[in-house]
Parts: C-alpha cells; structure tokens; sequence
C-alpha cells in the first residue's frame, strides 16, 4: 500500500493523474478531519508526520528518526 501511494505521487507529472490525486487527497484530509473532529492543524500535523514516516520506510533511512522524536510524535498524537 505504501509503495503505490508513493508512485501515485510520483505518478502526478501527469496532469490527468495528478489532478485526480489532488482532488482524493483533498478528499482524505477532509474525511480525516470529520471524523476525527480535530481542526485543520492538527490534521495537517497528522499528515506531515505520517509522509515524513511513509518516506523514511519506503527509503530504508528510519534509522535517522531516532526513538525519542517517534515517541514525541505518538505522545502529541494521543494528547491532541
């Protein structure tokens, strides 16, 4: 799942591909922020670490995000 959205993205050279995966991002991020109730910022934040992690996994360069930052990023996420 991670690879296609990763060539989904790269994919977007296209102009026909990458409207249509900017209308169904905008669509995701709206979703995500209805369901969960938060605002746009912390859907934003939401989003920004999961590309960040998604592109360390897909790279093999996790070893640059060290324990604490992850665990940081999972506390805010459980206070937000």
């Amino acid at each position: 799942m991670l690879l296609m959205q990763l060539q989904t993205y790269a994919a977007c050279a296209d102009d026909i591909v990458r409207a249509r995966v900017s209308r169904r991002y905008s669509d995701l991020f709206r979703h995500v922020m209805q369901l969960s109730g938060e605002g746009e910022d912390a859907i934003r934040q939401f989003f920004a670490v999961g590309m960040l992690l998604n592109v360390t996994l897909a790279t093999g360069t996790e070893s640059l995000l060290n324990k604490e930052w992850l665990e940081k990023c999972f506390q805010e996420a459980e206070n937000s």
